[in-house]
């Protein structure tokens, strides 16, 4: 490639995109750190590195005259960061934080189903009072996640964490649900929130139920290391 060529250094994962660094080549041989990556950095564990080369990306007008007729290129390498048992402890961490939250999700939405049977006798007082309890332990995970999220850059376990944050969002809703009906049998006005979503609190259930069941894995891995 000519000097003064742009490529485009990609970091990722099989899931996710890391990093985008913009190269300007000097010569035809080179070499280009890739980072730094601020004060997060990367986590020990298997990345790829892509370099791309596009003539249509080209800064300059000149440069994508010149190379009008060359093929958009990409070159890629994987990459190491870390010791495999830095690796392994990092993923064995998460493994345990995601276990420990989702078996807490658990006992949220059993409490919940709970607490909702045993108001047939409506007392606002007591059921505000529960309730407040019962959000703050939600809140807690939520703070967590987003805690998680700020430490690294990358998914260990995707599917686990994406069903974790579907199972927040269905027990507030089912929460809502649990106290429109709580406030219309006592004549009592709730007004909750705009939302597109009109699920039933028994289809709510069962969707809460079936993503519960799709973690089982990382129930029995917790109660191994427990």
């Amino acid at each position: 490639l000519p000097p003064k060529t742009v490529l485009y250094l990609i970091v990722k994962t099989p899931s996710q995109i890391i990093a985008v660094f913009k190269k300007s080549v000097k010569s035809p041989s080179f070499s280009s750190q890739v980072g730094p990556f601020g004060d997060k950095g990367i986590p020990p564990g298997s990345y790829i590195v892509e370099a791309i080369f596009s003539p249509e990306k080209q800064e300059s007008e000149k440069m994508r005259e010149i190379l009008a007729d060359t093929k958009e290129m990409v070159a890629t390498s994987s990459i190491i960061v870390g010791t495999p048992e830095e690796t392994e402890e990092r993923i064995s961490n998460r493994r345990a934080e995601l276990a420990s939250q989702l078996k807490e999700l658990v006992c949220l939405y059993n409490e919940l189903n709970r607490e909702y049977e045993a108001q047939k006798d409506f007392n606002e007082a007591r059921w505000n009072t529960w309730l407040l309890k019962w959000q703050s332990r939600l809140e807690t995970i939520k703070s967590l996640n987003e805690s998680h999220k700020g430490k690294t850059l990358v998914l260990d376990f995707p599917l686990q964490e994406n069903v974790l944050n579907e199972i927040i969002c269905d027990l507030e809703l089912l929460k809502n649900r649990y106290i429109a009906e709580l406030f219309k049998k006592n004549k009592l006005i709730f007004k909750a929130l705009p939302s597109n979503d009109t699920r039933d609190p028994d289809l709510l259930k069962k969707t809460i139920q079936d993503k519960l069941k799709t973690s089982s894995d990382f129930f029995m891995a917790s109660k191994k290391s427990d």
